[in-house]
């Protein structure tokens, strides 16, 4: 359950009571065009709106910007829904997100790198925050020097920023099948040179999901030495959650202005989950028949704090960018098993399993771009980042009949420090622009134990390089990336600790993880013709000492997951996009992109080198056969993709929104998320003395009926 949801819920309350008794007192006029101005990744300055209309699409040197505030998605959706509508970009049931189909992403919020977006807490992030905060949405396939090396593509959320004086803003309520539901608010208020926004969201999602696992071991000869079977059947999971966010924004010039943003989100499923398991021989003799209940709770959740200072670039002015950054994520889980013994027959018995992680991550950083000359800027900056890390994990017997007492807690800490400085060069000449950059970072990881026993410093330097070329053809224009970074480590993958999950799987870190090195290249040509206009992308992407996950099955059907340094992983593929319309009332959108990956894990766990075609797709249509009637269907698939021991299936889904404009102020909305879909997962898995087959469906297929209002 979510601790403090009335408290979100009060605050949403008063800014719309707010915010309706200050329009009835002193409305005001709009002034100008609306804006919504928020920091971009985009290092000329430009800004993604402009007067008198919207840019669906802009592509720039580092990536490709795609404004969604009319998105049909965010009536409903949350982020997620919303990311899933982008070419390219990919948001399973679990939260991974990626991008052509590797999972090697980094989610930012405002140009910013985002603790919730990226721990234990980014599936609960992604469902929390309402797509109808979201402006647009910045995909960066092949991340220049500028950025830090968390990871390969990088996919920027920017939130609603309002420019218009007075009050404005919308609200948005939604409600279906099996007591699903959300509420979102989204507010600015304009006052002279001061801006602000709030915009927070309620949600309550419902997902159905069954497990089957089926998991065998063999001897050294290679017979069957045991089979391990498990169904699990989880109660119709409520997903609550509950997101705050808001800015407040001060110009203190024409071009510049000092402002702070702040977001919290907390999230919680509640649901049971009831297994059966049947444990054979290697003869297929049945040896114990069990039931096991699983109940307790399990709560994420983040809050972060920016204040900063933008001067944004002119075509002869250089800009300048300050921040300071504080943010914090948290897990805490706390589980109870009860498993009741049927053959053979015993008394009940039940485990705890009590797992904490927090993560608090303070940064400051700048960057300065000035012009040399009419054709030729330079770019610098500067970063220092620390993160503080601390995983508590415990389990403990008891009684069903009596309370669980509490287990004792390991811990494993961590503190990782993060110095990096860059330089980036930008040539202009004719119809090309060249770029040019390089990052050095200085990284530092310092762990311990509870038991006090210091593990050391561990210090990795080195540096990023990257090489972009544009030519404008007309109105088309060809692009090519090139990138080489050395990817930090995730500190919790580093703990040595044996951490429970459950009572079948377990999770072991590996200290002597190093850095993955990625080497990236792309090509891009993008064209307009009129209404049509498209993108044909070609790439490239390896990565040396690639951190995997990899799996042993001890004699007893326990998994253990670990982190190895599993050898190279190569990927290489094309993407077509292509969207246009037919006539003045009906658009489409068509994403295809067919990539072949290989990748190697060690031999000595059942590995070695793998190899794969695989494929994802998109496609939308938006018809709009009134004048107050739009109808949307968009569907993504993803074919099956490589695991370091295995392969993974992918899934599919078909969305379809109506809306209906009452009037300028109120609109109805009719949603069916996962009309068709197949939500099925199935995984297999190799090691060298046993198989593990999972079979995974997650369905979130919902029908919504809503109605939003705008208010000024």
């Amino acid at each position: 359950m979510i601790e403090r949801p009335h408290v979100l819920a009060c605050a949403m309350l008063a800014a719309l009571t707010a915010s309706e008794t200050a329009r009835s007192q002193s409305p005001h006029a709009p002034s100008g065009i609306a804006k919504d101005k928020a920091p971009t990744l985009d290092p000329s300055g430009e800004e993604i709106v402009v007067e008198g209309r919207r840019l669906t699409v802009k592509r720039t040197i580092e990536g490709t910007t795609y404004d969604v505030r009319d998105s049909a998605q965010a009536q409903a959706g949350s982020a997620a829904d919303v990311l899933n509508t982008l070419p390219s970009v990919y948001v399973s049931p679990d939260g991974n997100v990626s991008v052509r189909g590797d999972s090697n992403v980094q989610v930012y919020v405002n140009g910013r790198p985002s603790a919730a977006m990226n721990g234990d807490s980014r599936a609960s992030t992604l469902q929390s925050l309402s797509g109808s905060a979201i402006a647009s949405v910045e995909v960066i396939t092949n991340p220049s020097a500028k950025f830090s090396a968390d990871g390969g593509a990088i996919v920027n959320i920017v939130l609603k920023k309002g420019q218009r004086q007075g009050i404005d803003g919308s609200a948005i309520v939604n409600a279906g099948d099996h007591e699903r539901g959300n509420l979102s608010l989204n507010t600015s208020y304009g006052a002279g040179k001061l801006s602000a926004t709030l915009n927070g969201s309620l949600r309550d999602d419902v997902r159905f999901t069954e497990v089957h696992v089926d998991r065998r071991t063999f001897d050294a000869t290679g017979r069957p030495a045991g089979r391990f079977l498990t169904v699990s059947t989880y109660t119709p999971t409520h997903a609550q959650s509950a997101s705050l966010n808001g800015s407040l924004v001060l110009a203190v010039g024409r071009n510049a202005d000092i402002g702070a943003d702040l977001s919290v989100s907390e999230a919680s499923p509640k649901n049971r989950v009831y297994e059966r398991h049947l444990d054979r021989g290697g003869d297929e003799t049945l040896v114990s028949d069990y039931r096991r209940i699983r109940g307790g709770t399990y709560v994420s959740g983040a809050s972060d704090l920016s204040v900063y200072f933008n001067r944004d670039a002119g075509p002869q002015t250089g800009s300048l960018k300050l921040v300071a950054q504080h943010s914090r994520s948290f897990l805490r889980s706390d589980r109870l098993f009860t498993t009741y013994h049927d053959l053979p027959f015993g008394a009940p018995t039940g485990e705890r399993v009590l797992t904490r992680t927090e993560t608090i991550i303070d940064r400051a950083a700048g960057d300065l771009e000035r012009p040399i000359g009419a054709s030729l800027r330079l770019a610098v900056g500067a970063e220092w980042k620390r993160e503080r890390g601390r995983f508590d994990d415990g389990r403990s017997a008891f009684a069903p009949a009596a309370p669980a007492p509490a287990p004792a807690p390991g811990r494993f800490a961590a503190v990782q420090r993060t110095i990096a400085a860059y330089a980036n060069i930008q040539l202009r000449s004719g119809a090309w622009t060249l770029q040019a950059g390089e990052r050095f970072e200085d990284l530092r990881i310092g762990t311990h134990l509870a038991t006090g026993e210091v593990r050391g410093t561990r210090r990795f330097r080195g540096l990023n390089h990257s090489l972009s070329a544009v030519r404008d053809i007309g109105d088309d224009q060809a692009v090519v990336r090139l990138s080489r970074s050395s990817q930090r480590i995730d500190p919790r993958a580093l703990n040595p600790a044996l951490v429970a999950i459950d009572a079948q799987n377990l999770y072991a870190g590996n200290p002597l993880l190093a850095p993955q090195v990625v080497t990236s290249a792309e090509a891009e040509y993008g064209f307009k013709r009129g209404a049509r206009e498209g993108t044909a992308t070609l790439y490239y992407r390896r990565t040396d000492d690639t951190i995997a996950d990899v799996i042993l099955v001890r004699p007893d059907g326990v998994l253990i997951t670990s982190k190895v340094n599993s050898g190279r992983a190569e990927s290489f593929g094309g993407q077509l996009t292509f969207s246009g319309k037919i006539g003045a009332r009906l658009k489409y959108s068509m994403t295809g992109n067919l990539f072949h990956a290989s990748l190697s894990a060690p031999l000595e766990i059942g590995g070695g080198r793998q190899s794969r075609l695989s494929y994802t797709g998109q496609a939308s249509l938006d018809w709009t056969p009134t004048t107050r009637d739009q109808l949307r269907i968009d569907g993504n698939i993803q074919g099956a993709t490589l695991i370091p021991q295995g392969v993974r299936s992918g899934t599919s889904a078909v969305n379809f929104v109506w809306r209906h404009t009452l009037s300028p102020r109120w609109t109805l909305a009719l949603t069916a998320q996962g009309l068709i879909e197949d939500a099925r997962v199935h995984s297999v898995v190799r090691t060298l003395r046993a198989l593990d087959i999972n079979d995974r469906r997650n369905s979130r297929r919902a029908v919504l009926a809503g109605a939003s209002y705008k208010f000024r």
